[in-house]
């Protein structure tokens, strides 16, 4: 039920919140005989359209159209001959965070990402809805057939296990069923780039020789079951204070 609430209100949130922005003029770009007015829904379309490709160039060209027709429809939101539109605006959008919170709390028994990580919240939330329906109509299987994989713990506790593969390591997650598959993906990429910012290209004997540091920089990420922190420059930070502080010690 959870995953039908993102597959619309998120959706909704996103264009609603694009219509809120169109009227927001930033300049005028002039190119050959073509006139745009450039908008603040039209600069923030962009920077999701690149966000998209650069974390999958699949997935992230088959937003371009979608997300470009979405932009193009909030403008042209505005040429109707509606009455009240930003009310309009105000009550589908507020209705859709209620509507999410509602869907977290009752099916999945967690807070939202907003109160985690307002990047994921406002960001990554619409990617993880377009790998959905990509899945739906069936794209990207080879990905879809890794998610659906189960474990029974105990006899009584279902839990879904999610792996991905990068170079020589494995990074194997044990999580609710209920739990967002795509969210817990970009978890394992940010942590796999964490992790190369620190050691440089990390391999399975950096890990091994250094476990510690690996088991810091995690619990710099995940605090109690939750995603408290995904910048990898703050999640580094107290390790590198520390590693200055070993390094005059010695």
């Amino acid at each position: 039920m959870n995953k039908l609430i993102h597959a619309v209100c998120v959706p909704l949130l996103l264009w609603t919140g694009m219509a809120m922005l169109a009227p927001v003029h930033v300049t005028t770009v002039t190119v050959s005989t073509l006139t745009v007015d450039l908008t603040v829904a039209y600069i923030a379309t962009l920077i999701y359209i690149l966000y998209y490709i650069y974390l999958c160039p699949a997935v992230g060209l088959i937003t371009l159209p979608i997300l470009s027709a979405m932009a193009y429809g909030a403008h042209g939101y505005w040429n109707t001959d509606c009455e009240n539109k930003m009310l309009w605006l105000i009550g589908i959008h507020v209705v859709s965070w209620i509507a999410q919170f509602v869907g977290h709390g009752k099916f999945e028994g967690r807070r939202p990402a907003l109160f985690d990580s307002l990047t994921q919240a406002f960001l990554t939330a619409p990617f993880f809805v377009f790998f959905e329906y990509c899945f739906f109509f069936g794209l990207f299987q080879d990905l879809h057939h890794e998610c659906p994989h189960f474990l029974m713990m105990d006899g009584t506790e279902e839990v879904r296990i999610i792996f991905r593969q990068y170079a020589s390591l494995f990074f194997v997650l044990g999580v609710s069923p209920d739990d967002n598959v795509m969210a817990h993906f970009a978890f394992i990429h940010n942590l796999v780039e964490t992790l190369n910012s620190y050691f440089s290209n990390v391999c399975e004997l950096d890990l091994m020789h250094n476990v510690d540091r690996a088991h810091m920089i995690l619990d710099e990420i995940v605090v109690n079951g939750f995603i408290t922190e995904s910048n990898r420059s703050r999640v580094l930070a107290p390790i590198a204070i520390l590693d200055k502080t070993v390094d005059k010690v010695s």
